[in-house]
């Protein structure tokens, strides 16, 4: 995944100060660190990767930020509690029960697993869900 669009996919979570936010697939947490950069320290990240490998290297880079949580396991079940947006950087055919029970009152999907997008080339690769009204338009890579 191209870093320009990850960004891109970042500001359109339209973080604030004190949201907690959950990284599906955090690699080595080189983007669950700039999530953890933007809600600073009075906010909470919670970065998930399914590769032990992955997640040991992620949460080592990440120790330094101690309003950082980094779990192994698969992200598709893992709840986080309630959470104001959650950035899903794996491989997903569509938004999981557990991240849309897990959004905060308000909380929509993004097109990002609608049908038409993946056959925009958007594919299964990246889904972004948030805490707002409306819902973020099909986006082209």
């Amino acid at each position: 995944m191209e870093g320009c669009f990850l960004a891109f996919l970042i500001d359109a979570l339209e973080l604030n100060d004190e949201h907690h936010v959950v990284h599906v697939g955090c690699g080595t947490g080189c983007y669950t660190a700039i999530l953890a950069e933007v809600v600073g320290p009075e906010g909470h990240v919670t970065a998930i990767e399914i590769d032990p490998e992955l997640a040991v290297r992620a949460r080592s880079n990440l120790s330094y930020l101690s309003h950082v949580e980094v779990l192994q396991g698969d992200g598709g079940e893992y709840n986080p509690g309630p959470s104001d947006a959650i950035l899903v950087n794996a491989g997903a055919t569509h938004p999981q029960s557990a991240w849309l029970d897990s959004l905060q009152p308000g909380g929509h999907r993004g097109n990002g697993f609608d049908p038409e997008c993946r056959k925009q080339g958007f594919a299964d690769l990246i889904g972004l869900l948030r805490s707002f009204e409306g819902e973020v338009p099909c986006l082209r890579a």
